[in-house]
């Protein structure tokens, strides 16, 4: 799983030979080279969704020299304006978007540790055993956190 900053040409290329599979956010305006056809700005291929539904096309296309299949949802975006979540797959999977998904997890845990409170990265701590210790305090303390958060969402008929 990766975001739009990782879709080089040889790091697609290296993780299609060695069969690595992935799911790579794209950016909307990324180049497609669709067979028999000129090349398309990825989210051309999706206009024609309604809001909040998912496709997957089933035949591939090459993005930077590569050939990957992509799979692809419409939405407003807060301000209102039509956004479209692209990701790109090694083979054809059905629950693309939805396995992609699951980075949004981690993404969470990185913003708490880096710019929404704790702050890891300005940390004064130079000894990595205490840094080490302290990475594991805020990770399970993030984590103890999040699955109370879980529990107020699913199993509290208050929240």
């Amino acid at each position: 799983m990766a975001d739009r900053k990782f879709i080089g040409q040889h790091w697609l290329g290296w993780l299609s030979r060695h069969r690595i599979g992935f799911f790579i956010w794209l950016r909307e305006n990324l180049w497609c080279q669709v067979p028999h056809r000129r090349p398309v700005n990825a989210f051309w291929l999706f206009t024609n969704l309604s809001l909040n539904t998912q496709c997957q096309l089933h035949k591939p296309l090459q993005i930077k020299g590569q050939w990957v299949y992509l799979s692809g949802t419409k939405s407003l975006g807060a301000d209102q304006r039509v956004e479209y979540l692209i990701v790109a797959s090694y083979c054809f999977e059905a629950n693309a978007l939805a396995l992609y998904d699951e980075r949004w997890q981690t993404e969470c845990l990185f913003k708490a540790l880096k710019t929404s409170g704790i702050d890891l990265e300005n940390t004064y701590l130079r000894d990595i055993h205490r840094l080490e210790k302290r990475l594991a305090l805020v990770v399970l303390a993030f984590l103890w956190l999040y699955r109370i958060g879980q529990y107020a969402i699913h199993e509290n008929p208050f929240a």
